[in-house]
């Protein structure tokens, strides 16, 4: 009797679990598509060539005087490799866009980078990007200049002589 009893509350418990991970199965297939539409996918792309130039770099350290054909040996597999290891990035994501947001929220910003208004944001991303950029390297330039300004105020009244 105690068997049949445990057999049966395993059941149950697997029965309602099933749901679950269907639920589970079709929000991580919303992340993926969430993950392209909202350029992510692009974005990492974009990424590639910068990575690969600085892999490179490391290699013409590592074995100097390394020729120039040889380096490309370098880029290309180096290229190819991130290329290939694409999906491995998107299956790290993944997981954390499932602990962030529930399926209701995955659906409504796959709704929202589906829709002309988030297609217009993705297309705009780069350039906001590149213009925030260069707006916090001007404002770090300008913060930084006044806050030293102010620290010499202070050391001088400590006596420094700056």
């Amino acid at each position: 009797m105690a068997k049949l009893f445990a057999l049966a509350l395993i059941g149950i418990v697997l029965l309602q679990s099933a749901p679950a991970a269907a639920d589970d199965t079709q929000k991580r297939t919303d992340i993926v598509k969430l993950l392209s539409a909202s350029g992510t996918d692009g974005f990492v792309t974009s990424m590639i060539p910068q990575m690969v130039k600085q892999g490179v770099s490391v290699f013409s350290r590592m074995v100097p005087g390394m020729p120039p054909e040889h380096l490309r040996i370098v880029e290309e597999e180096m290229i190819a490799e991130f290329r290939d290891s694409r999906d491995e990035f998107y299956n790290a994501m993944v997981p954390i866009y499932m602990t962030a947001f529930t399926h209701d929220e995955i659906r409504a910003l796959l709704d929202f980078w589906q829709s002309p208004v988030g297609q217009k944001m993705r297309s705009k991303i780069p350039e906001i990007s590149r213009a925030g950029v260069l707006l916090g390297q001007q404002w770090g330039r300008q913060v930084g200049s006044r806050a030293v300004e102010r620290i010499k105020v202070r050391l001088r009244k400590l006596g420094y002589k700056i």
